[in-house]
């Protein structure tokens, strides 16, 4: 399971055993990659709160709800991803929570969320719904997470993934991320082991035009 960083407080991350399956730029076909025209990918405002409060805390406990003894979860989901919590770290100056909505039913379909310190960036969140996973999503959200790292002017991007969460170690690495050290998590008395990854934010490619 992810912990939380050691730079961003004690706020949750473990939602990268629930990133989508990497596209064909990672090396990886993709089910039906036109469903994502669908998406339309913006930045979250404190008034998207509410529905982001609850998509986070139902995404956190279907994946890693059979692991968790119920009273650490509940007590969980209630500090980690209330209302109160979300408005705030949405408000953080120094974060940027992208959304990923369905165009046709405007509901949620992922996120990403970011926290900038200086030029060290970390990926904090990263949210693929069920029914978006193996369709290209995550590939699109990492492209938007790296033009917000280079509007931010950052050098390094990094994460914190359990390491039993090995399909999404698998991803990270096809992106670019490598190991480069460990952290421990506790939900309630279970101490958690996840890696520390990390890699050097990709420059813009330019695109041919015509």
């Amino acid at each position: 399971m992810v912990n939380a960083s050691a730079a961003g407080g004690n706020v949750e991350s473990w939602s990268f055993m629930y990133a989508d399956a990497p596209d064909e730029r990672w090396g990886t076909s993709v089910t039906n990659p036109a469903d994502c025209s669908r998406i339309v990918l913006r930045r979250a405002t404190t008034d998207d709160a509410r529905a982001l409060s609850g998509f986070a805390a139902r995404s956190f406990q279907e994946t890693f709800g059979p692991e968790s003894k119920p009273r650490d979860m509940e007590a969980y989901l209630a500090k980690a991803f209330s209302p109160a919590v979300q408005t705030a770290e949405i408000a953080d100056a120094a974060a940027t929570v992208i959304l990923a909505l369905d165009d046709r039913t405007s509901g949620l379909a992922g996120y990403a969320h970011l926290v900038a310190r200086n030029a060290d960036i970390e990926l904090k969140r990263l949210y693929v719904d069920a029914p978006w996973k193996g369709r290209g999503l995550a590939a699109r959200l990492m492209d938007r997470i790296f033009e917000e790292c280079r509007r931010h002017g950052g050098d390094r991007l990094w994460l914190t993934v359990w390491v039993r969460n090995h399909r999404a170690m698998a991803f990270y690495e096809k992106v670019g991320f490598r190991v480069s050290g460990s952290e421990t998590f506790m939900l309630g008395d279970d101490a958690q082991t996840d890696h520390v990854m990390e890699m050097a934010v990709p420059r813009a490619v330019a695109r041919p035009s015509g």
